[in-house]
């Protein structure tokens, strides 16, 4: 319970540090803080669980790190035919009203176009969604950046899907939204794995210099 104090507090007082002397949210902050200070060794694992979901979620508000715009998706994106016949395969496309513009990001289903589209994960105001390698709606799978209506895949980011989808809900951006992630090594979507390092202000990448036989093994050595 400790620890989950000291989180607590961490966030807390972060939320303090940003308002005025006097400002209600820093008001509730405190009491929040001092309440949970005296119950804490009342709470259940389900209510500490939720506690600690909702202090990831302050962190990421201050940090910049939202899970879309208003921070429940991006209603400017949609999935739609790609050949504009109803048909597969499925693109996202960006919505102008009663039109809309595709962007170059196939999938093979209406239901893959959409989870992708709902894992959208926002960095500031650029997002993250996963891929198909070779735009034919199939693995492998790697992460391409949108900003607005333009899509760049980031080519050396390649896994397969089930690792693509967790990378988008684990991942965490430093101050300078650098993201650090374990890719197939040879770009295909097997091991080896290597960490790789992802600028999201500008796309660059920096590989590490280690090789690791799994995904599990890389990911133990980024810390996730």
């Amino acid at each position: 319970m400790k620890s989950l104090s000291v989180l607590v507090m961490g966030c807390l007082l972060s939320v303090a540090a940003v308002a005025a002397p006097g400002d209600r949210i820093a008001e509730k902050a405190d009491r929040i803080a001092m309440e949970l200070r005296y119950r804490g060794h009342e709470l259940s694992q389900s209510q500490r669980e939720q506690i600690n979901k909702s202090l990831d979620s302050i962190r990421r508000v201050l940090d910049g790190d939202l899970e879309g715009p208003g921070g429940g998706g991006d209603s400017r994106y949609t999935c739609v035919s790609r050949d504009n016949d109803g048909r597969a395969p499925y693109t996202l496309a960006i919505r102008e009203g009663i039109n809309v513009t595709r962007l170059q990001i196939t999938y093979d289903t209406l239901p893959g176009c959409e989870q992708a589209m709902n894992s959208i994960r926002y960095i500031g105001y650029k997002g993250l969604i996963c891929t198909s390698r070779d735009n034919d709606g199939r693995e492998p799978t790697l992460l391409a950046i949108l900003n607005g209506g333009q899509a760049a895949r980031i080519s050396k980011t390649v896994m397969n899907k089930a690792d693509c989808m967790e990378t988008l809900r684990t991942l965490r951006p430093d101050r300078n939204n650098n993201i650090v992630m374990c890719v197939s090594r040879d770009a295909d979507g097997r091991n080896p794995y290597v960490a790789l390092n992802l600028n999201m202000n500008n796309g660059s990448v920096q590989t590490g210099t280690e090789t690791f036989n799994n995904v599990a093994d890389c990911k133990k050595f980024i810390g996730q």
